[in-house]
């Protein structure tokens, strides 16, 4: 079924601009002296069992205490 009438006004894009390297918009001057991808860093963090059975704890009692009524904090 198409729409009559003035075409819309949104103008956003469908697909994600950012996994493409397209440069800046036309008119635009580059700012960055070398074109790089952004992408994420990940680096593991190595926890003891007891490190990560405390943060867990603590975790479970944040959320009880959050969950609580009123009258039982």
């Amino acid at each position: 079924m198409k729409r009559s009438g003035p075409p819309s006004l949104n103008r956003r894009r469908l697909q994600e601009r950012r996994l493409l390297e397209l440069g800046p918009p036309y008119g635009w001057r580059e700012r960055r002296l070398k074109v790089e991808r952004r992408l994420p860093a990940v680096e593991e963090n190595v926890l003891s069992h007891s490190e990560w059975l405390g943060h867990y704890v603590a975790f479970i009692a944040r959320r009880r205490a959050r969950k609580a009524p009123p009258d039982q904090r």
